[in-house]
């Protein structure tokens, strides 16, 4: 069975020339916006936790 994910839709609005790379990229690697999104989302998530950890870490 698949687990159910609880979502929210959210409307940005980004400047054309980056949508453009964005849709570059998509069609490159066969991938939707949506999931190039989410990953870009859990890519910064990750990256933000691992800085986190290393202040901590330094103090």
């Amino acid at each position: 069975m698949l687990k159910k994910i609880n979502v929210k839709r959210i409307s940005l609005d980004i400047p054309e020339h980056i949508i453009e790379k964005i849709d570059k990229i998509c069609a490159e690697n066969f991938i939707t916006r949506r999931k190039w999104f989410i990953d870009a989302a859990n890519d910064k998530l990750e990256k933000y936790k691992l800085n986190k950890i290393d202040t901590i870490v330094k103090q």
